[in-house]
């Protein structure tokens, strides 16, 4: 699960980072890092796409102001000042509502049976 996840942040960054677009990028994965760290045993397709599924079920049980705030996050690498700019939210609110979806997800993956 990590490993994809991982993967494709990493294609991201390289994206963003081979023009020097947003240097905020590595601090994104940092954060994330703790709820979808590396571990090799996934090995099978199969199971790539139940994470896959799994996340992308977390991310639509979210409201939606809370799951456009992660994806600008983590997939966009938008800064916290950005987001805020974008949803009007303070920075500490932006902070708050990330960290609590980071411990959200964790515990999600975990009930499904997946290693994080």
């Amino acid at each position: 699960m990590s490993r994809i996840v991982r993967n494709l942040a990493l294609k991201k960054y390289e994206y963003i980072s081979a023009a020097k677009r947003n240097p905020a990028a590595v601090t994104s994965l940092e954060e994330l890092g703790d709820c979808v760290s590396g571990t090799d045993s996934i090995g099978t397709e199969m199971e790539k796409r139940h994470i896959e599924k799994t996340i992308d079920k977390f991310l639509w049980r979210l409201e939606e102001e809370k799951r456009n705030v992660f994806i600008r996050r983590y997939w966009y690498f938008d800064s916290i000042e950005t987001i805020c700019k974008y949803t009007g939210f303070s920075q500490s609110k932006v902070k708050s509502m990330l960290y609590e979806m980071r411990r959200k997800l964790k515990k999600y993956l975990e009930s499904e049976g997946i290693k994080v």
